[in-house]
């Protein structure tokens, strides 16, 4: 998965996001099915969510959060490692910072699992129109969870339209 994959998401319609977002749960987490870990979800809101994954090997929270209208900022804290994500949804534009961590196989593997309770918890919570900073947080931990292995992630910046020409 490329970078400009995951802000085809960003950049798409609301609708779109959703679209997009069933056809995840859908074919990503079946309410029968067992996932590994936990999931504590401590705040959901549609400005924002908190909640803490832990499994025997790995703890790590999940943040993300609408600021104003359009500015999502998504983050990710292990004990030693955080990943942020900021999406500017108007401009089209977002920043990926990584802080070069490298993430072990433990890691990635708990934000899959992660990312399949986040689904199964905002589909609960919210049917079928949860809010765009808690669907970003799951593309988030999809889009990490694949890194290859040994991949520092480093900070990338990505904008896609010009606002000289507007």
């Amino acid at each position: 998965m490329t970078i400009p994959f995951i802000f085809r998401f960003v950049k798409s319609s609301v609708l779109v996001l959703i679209a997009m977002n069933t056809w995840a749960v859908q074919g990503n987490a079946e309410p029968n099915s067992i996932i590994p870990g936990e999931m504590d979800v401590h705040l959901s809101t549609f400005h924002e969510l908190r909640s803490t994954y832990k499994d025997e090997d790995v703890r790590f929270e999940v943040r993300s959060k609408m600021s104003g209208a359009y500015d999502v900022n998504v983050s990710f804290h292990f004990d030693k490692t955080e990943l942020n994500a900021e999406f500017d949804l108007v401009d089209e534009s977002m920043v990926l910072d990584g802080g070069n961590a490298i993430l072990t196989d433990l890691q990635k593997q708990a934000m899959s699992h992660a990312r399949r309770h986040l689904i199964l918890y905002l589909q609960q919570e919210y049917v079928d129109q949860y809010p765009e900073h808690s669907f970003l947080a799951v593309q988030m931990l999809g889009y990490w969870s694949r890194a290859p292995k040994n991949f520092p992630i480093a900070r990338r910046e990505i904008q896609t339209r010009n606002h000289h020409n507007q």
